[in-house]
């Protein structure tokens, strides 16, 4: 969620593995972002894009803040 509002565009393994000390491969990050997406807590805009957080996915985020 941070990435994307910082960056103001979807998300993918790249950017992570650029902005994000972790220590997987990319193709673990876009394992976990199927995950993701198959509980709607991020959505991909098109077919080769990065993800971005679904409404749902902003929810949780928030509420986990407060």
């Amino acid at each position: 969620v941070e990435d994307y509002v910082e960056l103001g565009q979807p998300i993918g393994s790249k950017t992570i593995l650029e902005r994000h000390d972790v220590n997987v491969s990319p193709a673990t990050i876009r394992n976990e972002m199927k995950l993701l997406e198959s509980k709607n807590l991020i959505e991909k805009t098109h077919s080769s894009s990065g993800r971005k957080p679904s409404e749902a996915g902003f929810r949780l985020y928030a509420n986990r803040l407060l």
